[in-house]
């Protein structure tokens, strides 16, 4: 797959290298790295038809990573999709996405698919990640999955068959984990084996962050949903 001649990528040749640098750009775009891209960060420029681009998931992280991809410029959410219709249809009112593509229910990202996107980020909990991952690559579409990809070895399994997979179909397949790509701990991991703090003979980690607020505590199905992240069946437990 290549540019067409007159240089534009259109949705149906753009190839795996313009995409993987297009979410490259927009992962360091985002100001959770607190920082400016270093000098060498290439400056992505694409020209013609913006990539159609699907998504699953509407929640916190979903949403800020949507604003990522429309800042970037070479996306165009063309369908969202959350199990609380709420949820959809306010986030496709603030993207400018059709009333009429905005799904919910446990089905909603089969519709999404349905859509014909040309990509689809997932940002549903967890626990979904391995079938919504299968489905997207049977549809031949690009894929962008938050992490983690999945809560346990057996969908950590069907996770890396779904990679295969898309290898196989020409297909990008890439995964939201940006902490390796940040300049701050690829700076400390090279001072820690250049022997800054000397021989390392044990380790014990602590992780900082922020309080996150229980919406509800409900036990029913929905609350469990509302609360994933305090599910360890749809989480897969707190930093899987």
């Amino acid at each position: 797959m290549t540019p067409s001649r007159n240089g534009h990528i259109t949705p149906s040749c753009f190839s795996r290298r313009h995409f993987v640098a297009a979410l490259g750009a927009t992962t360091v775009a985002s100001p959770l790295l607190a920082q400016e891209p270093e000098p060498s960060t290439p400056v992505i420029q694409l020209t013609g038809p913006k990539i159609k681009l699907g998504i699953v998931g509407c929640g916190g992280r979903g949403t800020f990573m949507e604003k990522l991809f429309r800042q970037h410029g070479g996306y165009e959410i063309v369908s969202v999709c959350d199990y609380f219709p709420e949820k959809a249809e306010k986030v496709g009112a603030t993207f400018g996405v059709p009333k009429e593509r905005c799904f919910s229910g446990l089905s909603g990202y089969k519709r999404v698919l349905d859509s014909k996107p040309d990509a689809v980020a997932l940002f549903s909990p967890p626990y979904f990640h391995p079938e919504h991952a299968a489905a997207a690559v049977e549809a031949g579409v690009h894929l962008y999955v938050a992490k983690p990809v999945a809560v346990d070895v057996p969908g950590c399994r069907t996770i890396e068959a779904s990679g295969k997979r898309a290898t196989e179909k020409k297909l990008c397949f890439l995964v939201d984990f940006q902490t390796r790509a940040t300049g701050y701990y690829q700076e400390a991991l090279k001072r820690v084996h250049a022997g800054a703090i000397g021989e390392l003979v044990f380790g014990d980690l602590y992780y900082h962050g922020r309080a996150f607020d229980r919406i509800t505590e409900a036990d029913d199905a929905e609350g469990r949903l509302i609360n994933w992240l305090f599910d360890k069946s749809l989480s897969g437990d707190i930093i899987t």
